[in-house]
């Protein structure tokens, strides 16, 4: 199996890292937030979205710069 990305050792359960994981869990969260209206309200929800895969982005690379995984 060929990585994909940086991962955390838990490929395949719910919540990696994992560029893939990432984008299921934004196609999740956005088939599944409730329905809006107005352009403000979307915009919003749009951002909400990103924001919940940011988090673990952010994580990554403070992981990446104190060393704790090492790349190629």
């Amino acid at each position: 199996m060929t990585p994909l990305g940086v991962g955390t050792g838990s490929l395949g359960l719910p919540g990696d890292s994992i560029p893939a994981d990432r984008f299921v869990k934004a196609a999740y969260l956005n088939a599944n937030y409730p329905v809006v209206t107005g352009e403000k309200a979307n915009v919003a929800k749009f951002f909400n979205i990103l924001k919940c895969n940011r988090i673990i982005l952010i994580l990554l690379k403070k992981k990446a710069l104190t060393g704790i995984i090492k790349g190629d």
